[in-house]
């Protein structure tokens, strides 16, 4: 694997590591002279897969110059640029000659859901809590839209759903016509990875139905403005800036986390206190 890796840990444990390497334009990987784009391993658990290697590693070409989101999901690597998503799996064969075993991956590529008059400035790939749905977070802004404002930002949220069958059959239902399945969610839109939290554990410092993403100004490197924060609420649809990072802080793949709170030991005769937080943060992704 290459020395700089991107590494998404899903709900049930699997752990996803990849890099992703464009090709000069006009270049495909052929013939081994050109190097596969995306490579990764995956590391399950092992009650989840027992016929794995310890690590799985799983490449393919798909012929992008961008790769927003990857994550593992219900046995296939799935991938997402501005246009479209690629679903990697792996099927096993046998040699007949010597009865050992190889695997050969397939792709699948299926195009995002169309939003008239907008433009998708980032596609995000998550997990509903739970880990019931892979969901896709579009951020959006408008096509006639004269800045970076933001009333010209939105979000939307679709469901990929899969038929199985030799090739599987994409289909985008959308999650953001009702609140719903919102109501408790706030989502923290990042690379390399994003996740849905409910909202109660943040004590009330932010609200469900919410989505959390950053933004740059979209100047390709022209302008020293830093990048921001947003928030978008889907139940009315508006987005509002939270705050402008730091100078300096130029790149909007950043990466959300939770800290978990540091409890200080009990005193007695006096209340235990807590020294941490578990407000939310940001940190660049190289950071």
């Amino acid at each position: 694997m290459p020395d700089r890796t991107h590494r998404v840990v899903s709900g049930d444990g699997t752990i996803l590591v990849y890099d992703f390497t464009p090709h000069p334009p006009g270049r495909r990987a052929d013939y081994g002279f050109v190097r596969e784009d995306f490579e990764g391993a995956i590391l399950c658990p092992e009650k989840d897969c027992p016929d794995h290697e310890p690590w799985m590693g799983v490449s393919r070409d798909l012929g992008t110059d961008r790769c927003c989101a990857a994550v593992y999901n219900h046995g296939d690597v799935v991938c997402s640029d501005l246009a479209n998503c690629y679903i990697l799996w792996q099927t096993v064969g046998r040699y007949i000659s010597t009865g050992l075993h190889y695997r050969i991956t397939w792709t699948m590529q299926a195009a995002l859901p169309d939003e008239p008059g907008k433009i998708r400035r980032c596609s995000y790939l998550l997990e509903s809590r739970g880990g019931g749905e892979l969901l896709l977070a579009s951020v959006l802004q408008e096509a006639c839209g004269g800045g970076r404002l933001a009333c010209d930002l939105s979000v939307s949220l679709h469901a990929l759903e899969r038929e199985g069958g030799e090739e599987p059959l994409v289909e985008w239902a959308r999650r953001d016509d009702g609140t719903s399945m919102l109501g408790d969610d706030v989502l923290f839109l990042g690379f390399p990875g994003s996740f849905a939290v409910d909202a109660a554990r943040f004590g009330g410092e932010v609200s469900g139905g919410t989505a959390y993403f950053v933004m740059d100004n979209d100047s390709g490197g022209q302008t020293e403005e830093p990048c921001r924060v947003y928030r978008y609420s889907f139940h009315d649809g508006a987005a509002t800036l939270v705050e402008t990072l730091p100078p300096g802080w130029h790149d909007a793949r950043c990466m959300w986390f939770l800290p978990d709170p540091q409890i200080s030991p009990i005193r007695r005769g006096g209340p235990a206190t807590s020294s941490g937080s578990s407000r939310r943060g940001s940190v660049p992704e190289g950071g």
